[in-house]
């Protein structure tokens, strides 16, 4: 009986270490393409992710340069609509200069303040003679 038992146990190890070798085998012919078809697929999304981000960047830094652009724009409008205003309230009065700056400011600098009324005697309106 003893030999009955150990035959058959031998007789399972065998069958079984053929179907272990078999299936290791089968595994590692088609585990191996799958495998590489794995890591070919996550460098590609790697590549794809880190290009997204590459292209997000330069996105994110253009919209910035295209808002700073926008900003300094206004900031120029603004200030071109408080001189243009200025200057129609000094032309209200009858104290602006052709120029568009008043040459009675006593902010400017002697030299601007030269420049301005020179700029002031060569503009200044001609009258229409009437016929």
């Amino acid at each position: 009986m003893a030999g009955r038992g150990e035959g058959r146990k031998a007789e399972n190890q065998e069958v079984f270490h053929r179907i272990s070798i078999d299936f290791s085998t089968d595994l590692w012919k088609t585990g191996g393409t799958v495998f590489w078809r794995a890591t070919t697929r996550l460098h590609d999304l790697e590549e794809r992710l880190w290009r997204l981000e590459r292209d997000q960047k330069a996105l994110q830094l253009e919209w910035e340069s295209a808002y700073d652009k926008l900003r300094t724009l206004t900031a120029r409008f603004v200030k071109r609509a408080e001189q243009i205003e200025k200057h129609d309230a000094m032309e209200n009065l009858g104290n602006a200069s052709p120029t568009g700056l008043s040459t009675v400011s006593p902010t400017l600098d002697p030299v601007s303040r030269r420049i301005l009324e020179r700029r002031a005697r060569y503009f200044q309106p001609k009258e229409e003679k009437s016929a």
